[in-house]
């Protein structure tokens, strides 16, 4: 079973679950940070809106301004390499359209400008089924057991389908709430009545709840609302209640034998598995209250953010007890936890983001990335960090890694980025010796070189400044040009011939000009300080 959301970040309580590697590729530890590489970037012609690795890693999804979905290769295979772009998919819209994978990586579902999902072949994007059912716009959409898929709208109904023959299986109406484990899907609806659903039977549970989610295991479901209940999910009988207890939110540890409850001032552990319904320890946090508690996958420890982003450490106890190790020394938006258990990252209210050691707290290393873009891959090999058009894809160097765009050198010294190919203008940023960066174009001459930088920063390098680790000639072409002497400052049109004198300022005469392209008897040209057209005759061609 794979849950498929609106692309985005989720917040609240969360638990991780081990994920298995399928490469001998180094996961990052808290004590090698500064070892941290752009090993590729993901180039795109508009700004990047959302993104996010696929259930598997095997695909990594970019969602743009320009309202294109790309879907790029993460896990390399024999015929494809990381960060190649497989295929685009058109009419995606920020912040509504959904996309998901199931849990092996084979189909992937979209929805994009209609009240419409389609069934893709992850792989080639090929549509396997339609399903259209939907009069109103899709607010969900969820891979289940047996090649079946359930989606809900804005009008709270749920349908179920069968993926293979295309058949509806089920209707639901007036549906608040879904909740899955990896044989049993259960429906809250307005009511506050929970229904569960498996290949053998259908329970309903009259648990009068407004949340439910099922433990790990699959074996229990909690509800909450005036009351917190916990269900066996294959009898549908009641196993304990905990009454007159209201909770905002509920978190099982990963092995299911605690349920953590959540207000908005602390959060209370409860055992399941052994005295079911006893207390065994608080999280005592007075003051700003837990806006966030995460449970590593080993079980064995626990963060909390409080609100006002401060994050503390926490040893969860066999017995169920829990001991603060101690406040971690940042504020932070959001905490990861490594697969391993090993490695808690913070990413920083500002642009730091902060590696500590889980089990001590103690400080491994620092880098800088923009915090509300940076996501792991699920095995933790790739950090990817997204900025305007481009998406870097950070990890740790190894021979093992092959990728489809690969840096074409770095300076030798410390160099200068320039808007064209000339030293005519202000240089735009100074790059340090070793900082590799990835080629665009060239000139004719290849004494210039179009680069760009994880950062998005775009530009022009002189060649002789740089250690060049790929063939230069592989890049495309550019033209350059100067402007013919005459007026102090040239007038660049608006649009190829344009009437009258509507025209931007800002190109000197006798200034190289990098030619974009042609339209009749104009050139589009960049000049460094604006982009526009002008007429040939006042070009003269480098080359």
């Amino acid at each position: 079973m794979k849950r498929c959301i609106l692309i985005g970040v989720l917040t609240g309580l969360t638990f991780l679950l081990p994920i298995q590697a399928q490469e001998q590729l180094p996961v990052l530890p808290a004590s090698r940070a500064a070892d941290l590489e752009v090993l590729t970037l993901l180039l795109h012609e508009s700004p990047v809106t959302e993104a996010y690795f696929s259930t598997t890693g095997m695909y990594f999804v970019t969602g743009t301004l320009d309202n294109k979905l790309h879907i790029w290769s993460a896990g390399e295979n024999q015929t494809r390499l990381r960060g190649k772009r497989l295929y685009m998919l058109e009419n995606y819209t920020p912040g509504i359209s959904l996309v998901g994978f199931d849990d092996r990586d084979r189909y992937l579902a979209t929805v994009l400008d209609t009240p419409q999902i389609q069934i893709r072949q992850a792989d080639s994007g090929d549509i396997l089924a339609t399903f259209s059912l939907h009069e109103f716009p899709i607010s969900e959409i969820d891979f289940l057991p047996d090649n079946r898929l359930l989606s809900r709208d804005l009008s709270d109904t749920v349908y179920v389908w069968n993926i293979d023959s295309g058949d509806l299986l089920a209707e639901h109406k007036n549906i608040l709430e879904t909740a899955f484990s990896a044989s049993t899907y259960a429906l809250l609806n307005y009511e506050g009545e929970v229904k569960l659903f498996s290949e053998e039977a259908e329970w309903v549970l009259p648990a009068d709840a407004d949340g439910l989610i099922f433990s790990p295991d699959g074996n229990w479901v909690a509800t909450w609302g005036k009351q917190v209940m916990i269900w066996n999910a294959d009898t549908g009988e009641k196993l304990f209640e905990l009454a007159d207890l209201s909770v905002d939110q509920i978190l099982w540890t990963p092995d299911s034998r605690f349920i953590i409850t959540q207000t908005f001032d602390t959060a209370e552990i409860w055992s399941v598995a052994e005295n079911p319904g006893e207390q065994t320890d608080v999280f005592n946090r007075p003051g700003n209250g837990i806006e966030t508690l995460m449970i590593a996958p080993n079980g064995k420890i626990a963060v909390t953010v409080d609100r006002d982003h401060r994050p503390r450490l926490w040893r969860l106890r066999e017995n169920g007890e829990v001991a603060q190790i101690g406040s971690l020394p940042a504020l932070v938006d959001r905490i990861s936890i490594s697969p391993d258990s090993a490695t808690l990252v913070g990413f920083e209210v500002g642009f730091e983001t902060q590696f500590w050691w889980a089990d001590t707290g103690f400080k491994g290393g620092e880098t800088r990335l923009i915090p509300d873009s940076a996501i792991f891959s699920p095995d933790w090999h790739l950090l990817a960090s997204r900025s305007d058009n481009v998406v870097a894809w950070y990890g740790l160097p190894s021979q093992e890694w092959s990728f489809e765009t690969a840096p074409i050198g770095h300076p030798k010294r410390r160099s200068y980025v320039y808007p064209i190919p000339s030293e005519d203008q202000p240089f735009i940023i100074g790059l340090d010796a070793d900082r590799d960066f990835y080629g665009l174009a060239r000139t004719y001459d290849s004494a210039w070189v179009k680069i760009v930088i994880e950062d998005a920063t775009i530009g022009w390098v002189q060649t002789e400044t740089i250690a060049v680790q790929a063939e230069l000639t592989q890049l495309p072409l550019v033209r350059t040009g100067r402007l013919s002497p005459g007026n102090k400052n040239t007038g660049v049109l608006l649009a190829p011939e344009s009437a009258g004198d509507a025209s931007l300022p800002g190109c000197l005469a006798e200034q190289t000009v990098v030619i974009l392209s042609q339209h009749h008897q104009n050139y589009q040209i960049d000049c460094g300080a604006v982009q526009g057209w002008i007429p040939i005759h006042q070009v003269e061609l480098d080359h």
